[in-house]
């Protein structure tokens, strides 16, 4: 089933999905998030050709992960190699230090819950 998401950003199946990325999912993985208010579900015909982009991940197992992006200050907590992890999985080269990994967390941040 396709899945727009609303707010914010999602991490599903190891990718990053920003606002306003329309994506193939599992409905069982999408319930809470479609609670929540961050993704809704859409019909293909509702996509206005190819302006939106559909990101297509076939599910083969059950072991696929949603999860809402964390709050800076869950970020600012994380170690290091967490930090680096979720920024590399958004395609960003994450700094080398605490206080440039916050700045390129929050951009990106910003640009995924602007509304």
């Amino acid at each position: 089933m396709l899945y727009k998401v609303v707010k914010g950003a999602v991490m599903y199946d190891g990718k990053l999905h920003r606002k306003d990325v329309t994506l193939e999912a599992d409905p069982l993985h999408m319930k809470k998030l479609v609670a929540e208010g961050f993704v809704v579900p859409v019909e293909a015909d509702e996509l206005p050709g190819s302006a939106v982009p559909i990101e297509s991940d076939p599910i083969e197992s059950d072991d696929q992960e949603t999860v809402e992006l964390p709050t800076p200050e869950e970020f600012a907590a994380m170690k290091a190699d967490q930090q680096k992890k979720l920024l590399a999985e958004a395609g960003i080269e994450p700094a080398s230090n605490a206080e440039g990994r916050m700045a390129q967390f929050m951009q990106l941040y910003e640009s995924a819950d602007e509304e």
